[in-house]
């Protein structure tokens, strides 16, 4: 009957309501109280582009932007999509933290109809992509990711939309361009959009090794776009730092089994599962690990019956789709231990997050086919396999109530932040708002990144210890204090401060009879909540120590 949707159109359809229920709930739930030091820093190079100062941050912060010496200073740490998206926006008349939201919300909205589409395209029952599609919408991180407005969904989404690209049965020019055009937007959006392109590469690359006609066409083809987008981020990034990763250049050495833990860590807490609770006997990882267990004996009970190629064999079109899937696993995962083995990289689970569909995919995929195997094979293999899928992902979801408390546990700093320095505070003999005292300042603060978006403007830092080699000695912080002509020091002593960062250390909590054993330090508000200091020149700093000398004396 004409008109009529197929169970295949019908299951992406249901997916995207799915992503749409679960995308008003975030919307209705986004207080912005949420927002992430990343995303702060992608909002100040957005409202910089706005004002034509280009691609910069005014949130002075990482050893790159010391080096640069300006302010605002060239933004290299991250890539420039996400704010260019922000500024387009705003253009419009959105404001931009709620642009960012939007962006982050929109890549949540289209990752279940892709994951749906790329499993059926995979030989994957519209049930089984429907199922795929829930699954990866009950990953907890996942919420919490858009909720601070991360650019890790929207790209997850990009990476999806170039592989169904990559799944057309013939993979004409138009669709390879289009492939590309989506992965070049997806590393504007993340430089780990690299693996995505080493991946679908590292394919065609088989493909000629097997003589498979086209392939090196094809290839030239899809990474035309994406070779000149990077090559140009890395060249600005090259230029202005000399180093195209565009971060520090802080060369660690952790070892490799080091970090392959740090790996496994993440990918734990992504799931809800750890080692130590099977051990202790609960219920969510028992029925996974039992799962898994009855998958592995069903494998080895038709491995020697089904040939190997039978098992895997798929046909030609598909070489491209379903090997990319499997092989971005291997060689993101692999490309992130070494980073984190080497090199300053900030290793925590959202690097894994592109991952997660990813994995659905080809477990999927594996069990598919290992279902289909040992039907032939095994007498009672199908129905094993659907108990232990069922086994899996019932312990996957008692997982996720676990992570979701995890999520609901982490420390959000812009709305305290927000609060503090909007609120009447009694302090030094007169009551003030922090905020007020903060107008035209020029500050140095332990938070940049809340401060700044909380004020709307530029801020300085003293980065984290794995960023740089400096010490943060009161010598390190006047130095840095003149170069940018700072005014005002912004002290939030409730608020977690690195053991490494002796200055903000030694800032103890004052009330109105201690008096700060620093001469270049004037105390202007100190409470509970926030301190603010005057930084005065070298001039005056000398006569309040003869002055504080002089009293003692008396």
């Amino acid at each position: 009957m004409k008109g009529r949707f197929t169970t295949n159109q019908l299951a992406t359809i249901a997916s995207a309501i799915l992503a749409l229920v679960a995308t008003v709930c975030l919307v209705i739930n986004h207080d912005g109280s949420h927002l992430n030091p990343d995303t702060a820093q992608a909002l100040s190079v957005a409202r910089n582009l706005q004002q034509g100062n280009g691609f910069s941050t005014s949130i002075i912060y990482y050893e790159e932007h010391y080096r640069l010496g300006t302010w605002p200073a060239p933004q290299t740490v991250f890539p420039i999509g996400f704010p260019t998206m922000i500024t387009g926006l705003a253009t419009l008349g959105v404001p931009f933290r709620v642009a960012a939201f939007l962006i982050s919300a929109a890549g949540f909205l289209f990752v279940p109809p892709l994951i749906a589409t790329a499993a059926m395209r995979m030989g994957r029952k519209p049930a089984t992509a429907l199922l795929l599609a829930a699954i990866w919408l009950c990953f907890s991180m996942n919420w919490g990711n858009i909720q601070e407005s991360q650019t890790d969904i929207a790209f997850t989404a990009m990476t999806l939309g170039s592989l169904l690209l990559l799944q057309h049965q013939t993979l004409k020019t138009r669709n390879l361009l289009l492939a590309g055009l989506l992965a070049a937007i997806a590393c504007s959006l993340r430089y780990a959009g690299v693996f995505w392109l080493l991946t679908v590469g590292l394919v065609f690359a088989m493909q000629f090794v097997q003589r498979q006609k086209g392939s090196a066409r094809k290839c030239v083809v899809f990474l035309v776009i994406p070779a000149i987008t990077m090559l140009a981020m890395f060249a600005r990034n090259a230029l202005l730092v000399g180093d195209i990763k565009g971060g520090n250049n802080n060369h660690f050495e952790k070892p490799f089994v080091e970090a392959a833990m740090e790996a496994y860590y993440c990918v734990s807490r992504i799931t809800g599962l750890d080692q130590d609770r099977l051990l202790s006997g609960y219920v969510a990882e028992l029925f996974f690990a039992v799962g898994v267990a009855i998958l592995m004996c069903c494998a080895a009970s038709c491995w020697r019956h089904y040939r190997v190629r039978n098992l895997l064999g798929i046909k030609t079109y598909r070489i491209t789709a379903n090997s990319t899937v499997m092989l971005y696993i291997a060689v993101s995962t692999a490309v992130l231990i070494l980073l984190d083995a080497t090199t300053s990289i900030n290793m925590s689970p959202r690097m894994y997050f592109p991952l997660i569909p990813f994995a659905l995919l080809s477990v999927a995929d594996a069990v598919g086919r290992l279902r289909m195997a040992c039907g032939e094979t095994v007498g009672l293999g199908r129905s094993m396999i659907v108990l232990a899928s069922g086994l899996i992902i019932a312990g996957l979801l008692g997982g996720q109530v676990r992570s979701a408390a995890d999520v609901a546990s982490q420390t959000h700093r812009f709305g305290p932040i927000a609060s503090i320095v909007g609120q009447p505070v009694e302090s030094l003999g007169h009551v003030a708002v922090p905020r007020e005292l903060m107008t035209d300042a020029r500050i140095l603060t332990n938070e940049p990144h809340m401060l700044a978006e909380v004020l709307e403007r530029g801020v300085i830092g003293l980065t984290s210890g794995k960023y740089t080699s400096r010490v943060w000695s009161d010598e390190e912080v006047l130095a840095l204090i003149r170069k940018y002509g700072v005014n005002q020091v912004v002290y939030f002593p409730d608020l977690p401060t690195e053991e490494e960062n002796p200055f903000f250390m030694s800032l103890k909590r004052l009330d109105d009879s201690r008096e700060i054993d620093r001469a270049w330090l004037k105390p202007v508000l100190i409470s509970e909540h926030i301190q603010i200091y005057e930084v005065q020149s070298a001039r005056d700093a000398m006569q309040s120590k003869v002055s504080a000398i002089s009293g003692q004396r008396k």
